[in-house]
């Protein structure tokens, strides 16, 4: 099984970002920012969302994330 890191060297920490796919990568990503609290995890992105929020975090589709996008929050893409 492979394991998806986190692109930790790539965001600064207590950074605001949104998280893009409810798949196997993003759902890594997820847990290990959560874990060590690492960054704050805005929202969650996904284009068939199966419920409403994961761990808290509000999950909306890609529809409904643009009337949300901030110019100071970076886009974490995972594909999976």
């Amino acid at each position: 099984m492979k394991i998806h890191i986190f692109p930790f060297d790539k965001v600064k920490k207590d950074a605001k970002i949104v998280i893009w796919g409810m798949g196997l990568v993003g759902r890594e990503y997820i847990n290990e920012i959560l874990a060590i609290n690492y960054c704050h995890i805005e929202y969650i992105v996904d284009s068939m969302p199966k419920e409403k929020e994961y761990k808290g975090i509000a999950i909306y589709s890609p529809q409904e994330i643009l009337k949300k996008i901030d110019k100071t929050i970076i886009y974490v893409i995972s594909v999976a």
